[in-house]
């Protein structure tokens, strides 16, 4: 006869669940979603054993054996995602605090309840984020300051057009469409002005809140980290959400430029401003510090943070800008300093490093070059669209290589610490 699992024993498999989806659902890393579900269930290992986890993108497997010898198994679908790096944080302490102190688990099941509903920034400082993000990153294009304002602009009004569709829980490829179609519209008035020449960068720019940059590189970062299925799911995705949002611009731009008999506009190769302007890297902070706005970065953190990702995208202008390197040197150089940096204040200010990597990458993943590829596809330019695709999997691979050098570094030169000040102590 099998006798029944305990409520506590329950109740630790429901608490060490809710943190992993809480994680999945916030936009932390796969590994870092398995580590901290792990450790709530190692935390109270006298009532169970065998833990196991499995996490990709919007799924999350857990299971243990009971004291009694039964097998307990929850599985989790995460249906939305969204990238807030402050309940990660306050996530990730929270594990922390668990494994140190072994809190009631009806109590720390309530703080990870308040812990997931802790409120974001409000919609009007999110927008603003959003305004500037299209503002900063138009002007790092090379843009002009009309051509900069008009993509904040844009960006701004299409957090307000495409929330009905979110609200009523359209799939999430139908609304890239329609933002991609939206931006056009909104952007087209461009052709008519001086400025006709630079609407690609515009409508990068206000594309880049939403472009998978991120995304792109986390896959990458998988797959080197031999983690395939999440890696495979991640490029997936991303490569589903490019596309949409370079087929709606298609359809934007098919649709007007023929009623209005207006010629289509080249593809501008990438270039950017001038880094030695001292406003560059102004400029670059103020992009980073938009997007931890959005990621709901706060504090100290948000300070740290937007002026590591500025002087990392400053370091990649002044290389790149040298015609003795090649562009991926530049890139590689500006991300081994941004992950070391983001590696250093993540123990300074005991945050997750992610809290500072994820937005400090921004100016440098390929946004533009995304769009490029995407719209080259989308308009058959087949010889572009290699090209483009190649360039942009090659700073994505150095991007993902940079990143995981500095982080198996980071914990090798920890692991061996640990144990040699624990030495010490016993002396």
């Amino acid at each position: 006869m099998t006798t029944a699992t305990t409520s506590i024993e329950n109740e630790i498999m429901q608490l060490a669940a809710l943190v992993g989806t809480g994680l999945l659902q916030n936009g932390a890393e796969t590994y870092r979603v398995e580590d901290s579900t792990k450790s709530i269930l190692d935390s109270y290992s006298e009532y169970l054993s065998d833990p196991q986890v499995f996490a990709i993108t919007h799924y999350l497997t857990v299971s243990a054996q009971d004291s009694n010898g039964n097998t307990i198994v929850i599985t989790k679908l995460v249906r939305e995602v969204e990238t807030n790096l402050n309940r990660v944080h306050l996530l990730n302490d929270f594990t922390r605090r668990v494994y140190r102190e072994r809190p009631d688990v009806k109590i720390a099941l309530n703080e990870v309840n308040e812990i997931l509903v802790t409120p974001r920034y409000s919609q009007f400082i999110y927008t603003i984020g959003v305004a500037m993000t299209g503002f900063a990153f138009t002007l790092l294009s090379g843009s002009s300051l009309i051509s900069a304002l008009w993509a904040a602009v844009v960006a701004a009004l299409l957090t307000f057009i495409v929330k009905p569709l979110r609200r009523l829980g359209s799939n999430r490829i139908f609304v890239n469409i329609v933002r991609g179609t939206m931006i056009y519209v909104l952007m087209f008035p461009v052709l008519f002005t001086p400025y006709s020449n630079q609407i690609h960068l515009m409508t990068a720019g206000a594309f880049m809140y939403l472009f998978p940059g991120i995304m792109l590189v986390n896959s990458i970062r998988d797959l080197i980290a031999s983690d395939y299925l999440a890696g495979l799911i991640k490029m997936i995705e991303t490569v589903l959400a490019a596309t949409a949002l370079a087929v709606g611009s298609g359809i934007g731009a098919s649709f007007l430029t023929n009623v209005f008999n207006r010629p289509h506009s080249e593809l501008p190769t990438l270039t950017s401003i001038d880094p030695n302007r001292p406003e560059s890297i102004l400029i670059a902070i103020l992009g980073v510090f938009a997007f931890m706005i959005m990621f709901d970065v706060k504090k100290l953190p948000l300070i740290v943070g937007s002026v590591g990702g500025g002087l990392g995208w400053l370091i990649y202008a002044q290389i790149n800008s040298s015609k003795n390197f090649d562009y991926s040197v530049a890139i590689f150089i500006a991300i081994i300093f941004l992950a070391t940096y983001s590696e250093l204040m993540a123990r300074f200010t005991k945050k997750p490093v992610t809290v500072y990597l994820t937005a400090g990458l921004f100016p440098l993943v390929p946004g533009y070059d995304i769009y490029r590829t995407m719209n080259y596809f989308v308009t058959a330019q087949h010889d572009h669209f290699i090209d483009s695709f190649v360039r942009t999997l090659i700073i994505t691979g150095t991007l993902a290589v940079g990143i995981m050098l500095v982080s198996s570094f980071a914990k090798l030169f920890y692991s061996y610490q640990a144990p040699n000040l624990d030495q010490n102590k016993t002396q």
